[in-house]
Order: structure tokens, then sequence, then C-alpha cells
């Protein structure tokens, strides 16, 4: 059985609480959890997972009411994770250490949520940031930047970050030794080499998913060579630097770019 409305109103006499959970409390409802927060402002530990009835405007009076949280897990509050649940929190709560932010409606937060956290959450160790959509680079850059005492990290499903995130929280983020990017699809055997230069005390990485992995063996049997073709010139340039003819290039190659500067440039992966 769950709590009714009288129960959590009960809960906000409470006044020396530090922790509470409150997870799959489904019928929660934002008055009831801002009456607990009310009553509760000592609170240091809050687990909210999957009440699925939080909206933004309810996370935004928890911050302001319990700004002695530093452990907040919020995975599968649907509707309650936006940039404007970052900006509270982030404002509100300055010693926050332990973020859990996992929801299915991920695209609400952006960069602008995750610069926030990382220039007032100085303090963060683990965070949570699994299918959050529309996160970029920028926005991990911003964390490397602010936040050095990251221990824990999960990207999985940030389908928008890349190597560059890699480097930058290998020269930002040395204390890491967890992180997932299960799923990340732009991350390559690049990001991950950066990890491994830079973060010493991994002891866990996820990599599920990860399609630009290789194992870094040159296929000797079947040499494949990337070329960049300008239609103009008759010769071409390989990544390697290597030029040839562009003997029956256009029947071979693939366009994949829109003209630029009026000159039509294909890739081409053929066998020499």
């Amino acid at each position: 059985p769950q709590l009714e409305g009288s129960g959590f109103i009960s809960v906000g006499g409470l006044k020396s609480l530090k922790k509470l959970n409150l997870s799959r409390c489904t019928f929660l409802k934002d008055w009831l959890l801002v009456r607990i927060a009310q009553g509760c402002q000592n609170l240091t530990h809050l687990d909210l997972v999957n009440c699925i009835k939080i909206t933004p405007q309810g996370i935004k009076q928890v911050s302001h009411y319990c700004r002695r949280l530093v452990y907040l897990n919020l995975n599968g509050v649907k509707g309650g994770i936006s940039d404007q649940s970052l900006l509270a929190i982030s404002s509100n709560c300055r010693d926050m250490a332990h973020l859990e932010i996992e929801t299915g409606l991920g695209y609400l937060m952006t960069d602008v949520g995750v610069l926030a956290m990382a220039e007032r959450c100085v303090y963060l160790r683990e965070l949570n940031f699994s299918h959050c959509s529309n996160i970029t680079d920028a926005g991990i850059s911003w964390l490397a930047q602010h936040c050095h005492s990251l221990e824990v990290l999960n990207l999985s499903n940030c389908v928008k970050i890349t190597d560059v995130a890699m480097r930058v929280l290998s020269e930002g983020c040395g204390l890491l030794r967890k992180i997932s990017v299960d799923n990340a699809k732009r991350v390559t055997d690049v990001g991950v080499r950066y990890l491994a230069m830079g973060c010493k005390v991994l002891s866990v990485l996820e990599l599920r998913g990860l399609v630009f992995l290789t194992d870094g063996v040159v296929r000797i049997s079947l040499p494949l060579i990337i070329c960049l073709f300008d239609s103009k010139t008759t010769t071409t340039t390989t990544t390697s630097g290597t030029r040839f003819w562009k003997t029956g290039a256009s029947t071979s190659c693939r366009k994949t770019r829109r003209n630029t500067y009026e000159s039509e440039y294909y890739w081409c992966v053929s066998s020499w």
C-alpha cells in the first residue's frame, strides 16, 4: 500500500529528518511534496525515483526549502526534469554531491541546465545524465572545467556527445573512477584513448553499443583507402597524405556533401 495525502503530510512534521526515500510513490503530487519539504528543511538525502506526478515546479519548491540536500535521485520523474529544474537545484543546493536525473524525457534538458550545475555545484561527485539526448560536447566541457571532483559519470544514450567530450573529461576530471558512455554513438577509438590517458584511476568503463570502436588492426588482405575527391582536379589526397590520380572516381565514389566553394567533394572507399 502507498501513502495517501494524510500520510505524506505527517512526514512533514519530522523536523530533524535527514534522509527520506519516497521512491515509487506514484500518488505523490507537487503540493504534497512541498508540504513535506516545508517541514523537513534539514533533509540531506531525498529519493524520488519513479514519482511520476512530480513536475518541474515541484522540484523547484523542494530545492527552495531543502537547501542542505547533497543527494537527490530523480530517476523516472518523467515530467519533473528540465532546464528549469536544474537551474533551481543549482541555485539553492550548492552542496549537491550526488544527482541522478535519468528519465524518459531527457530531451527537455539541454546544455543550459548543465552549465548552471557545473558553475554552482562544484562539489559534485556522482552525476547521472543518462538519456539526456540534447546534451552536447559544450555542456560536458563546462562540467569538466568546474567539477574536478567528479568520480562517477553516466552519459549513456547521450547521442550528441563525441570524442571532444571525452577529451575535456580526461583533462578536467582526472578523479573519475567510473564512466558510462553506452550507446553514445559518436564516441570512437579516439575518445576512449583520451579517457585511458587522462583518467588513470578508472575502475569501471562501460562502452556498450559504440559502433565506431575498432580493434585497431590494419586489414592487409583488403587495404581500404578513404579518399577526398575534388571534381575539378585530376588527383586526390588520402587521409594519410598520399596523392592518387582520379581515374574512374566518378563511378565508384559516393557524394555526401553539398557543393563547397563551388567544388564537389566525394568520399570514396576503394581497394588499391
